[in-house]
């Protein structure tokens, strides 16, 4: 009864689905009853995989009729208890090491919306299609379990391989998008009111005194006039900057709404993605960061992406203290820094000022955290590797400044107070 319900209901579905104006939501009505079947308790498992065929069928041969029938569409695919679907004339091995027939299916939805190219469409939908293909890309499986975990990789990898295809698709929407979707621009809108940044002004008396009660003057450095106690204590001010995309038209800050989340999206799902992945995903962030030098969306861009959504994702996930995924943080950390480099050497602005002080803020805040938990290094070494990641950090830009010099004074004299402190 159930397959014949829902066979009906496709052929509803068929027969009703149009073609829409631009701005128009009937085939989202239409498709909106897959969902709510999908999302209920009773719903079975054999029920599932026939509507994601039903709607895999849609995708085939109606994908440019579907318009904001996608929104639906997605939903019903998140709303799928994927983890439960095996083929249950396969082996164990291959269900193992292999996709299920309804992940592959999902799989092929995800990759046939890319051919889309109807632009109104894609600004309405696509952020939907972002939310729904990064489910795909969580570790939905106990980590102590190989095998699963080898198909939970395949999915993960396939997952980020189309939304790496999203990414180079709104390069060119950047350009060619010529109306703009007024949720996107209130999202936007909402997201400069709610900015996130890295906390910088922890506090830290419970390491270390004020620099101006410990600093030692050497004639050696031939300082012409003593730093007053007041500029070495005072907090670090980041300079405030507009937004990148405050000379964009409509269109373009819809689409500079969905990279956005896009980027946001992938720094978040690091956290929960399958831990092999962990590295790639980290890469390929830094690498969509570090390309927006010569892309349309500009560095201004690129700054804000690293400052607003990396950093305090990081932050975040410092205060996580998992001692496993430390390897994977060290390498973030040490990518973000080569970023804020080549930003600091290409441009002179305001952003990349801002990007230097939450990168080095970072950093710092890194490095306490690192030589606080490596309980494999004695005293002395994690001392030297505190003041040789800081004096890295900092060294390309600060060479002719007190900053170095008060540097080096102040960690001779501190080493055996902040040794015994860690």
């Amino acid at each position: 009864l159930n397959r014949f319900a829902v066979e009906c209901l496709g052929d509803c579905v068929s027969k009703l689905m149009l073609t829409e104006a631009n701005g128009f939501c009937y085939n989202q009505l239409i498709f909106q009853p897959f969902q709510d079947i999908l999302c209920a308790e009773m719903c079975s498992e054999e029920s599932q995989e026939q509507i994601v065929t039903l709607l895999a069928t849609f995708v085939h041969s109606n994908a440019n009729m579907i318009g904001s029938g996608w929104r639906p569409l997605f939903s019903t695919l998140k709303a799928l208890r994927i983890e439960s679907h095996n083929d249950a004339d396969a082996d164990n091995d291959d269900q193992l090491k292999t996709v299920s027939s309804v992940q592959a299916t999902v799989l092929d939805i995800f990759s046939a919306y890319l051919n889309i190219r109807n632009t109104n469409v894609l600004l309405a939908t696509l952020l939907d299609y972002i939310t729904c293909v990064l489910q795909y890309l969580q570790s939905m499986e106990p980590e102590d379990d190989v095998a699963i975990t080898s198909t939970n990789i395949t999915v993960a990898s396939t997952a980020l391989q189309n939304l790496l295809k999203v990414e180079r698709m709104l390069h060119d929407l950047l350009n060619r998008a010529d109306t703009a979707d007024p949720h996107l621009l209130q999202r936007l809108t909402m997201r400069e009111r709610d900015q996130q940044f890295v906390e910088r002004h922890t506090d830290a008396s419970f390491l270390v005194e004020p620099l101006s009660t410990v600093l030692i003057e050497e004639p050696f450095f031939d300082v012409v006039q003593p730093i007053l106690p007041t500029d070495l204590d005072r907090l670090l001010e980041v300079p405030q900057t507009n937004s990148p995309w405050e000379n964009y038209t409509a269109p373009m800050r819809s689409c500079v709404e969905i990279y956005l989340s896009l980027l946001e999206g992938l720094t978040a799902v690091t956290f929960v993605c399958p831990v092999p992945l962990q590295s790639n995903l980290l890469r390929t962030i830094a690498d969509l960061i570090e390309a927006q030098i010569s892309t349309d969306y500009g560095m201004n861009f690129g700054a804000y992406g690293l400052s607003v959504l990396v950093f305090p994702m990081l932050q975040r996930w410092l205060r996580k203290e998992t001692a496993e995924h430390e390897n994977n943080l060290k390498q973030a950390l040490g990518l973000c820094t080569e970023i804020v480099k080549q930003y600091v050497l290409h441009s002179e602005g305001i952003h990349s000022k801002t990007l230097f002080a939450h990168c080095f803020s970072l950093r710092s805040y890194t490095v306490i955290f690192l030589i606080r938990h490596n309980k494999r290094q004695s005293l002395a070494d994690r001392f030297t590797h505190h003041t040789g990641y800081i004096y890295k950090c900092d060294s390309f830009s600060l060479k002719k400044t007190h900053y170095r010099i008060n540097k080096l004074s102040y960690s001779t004299s501190k080493e055996q107070t902040i040794g015994r402190d860690f």
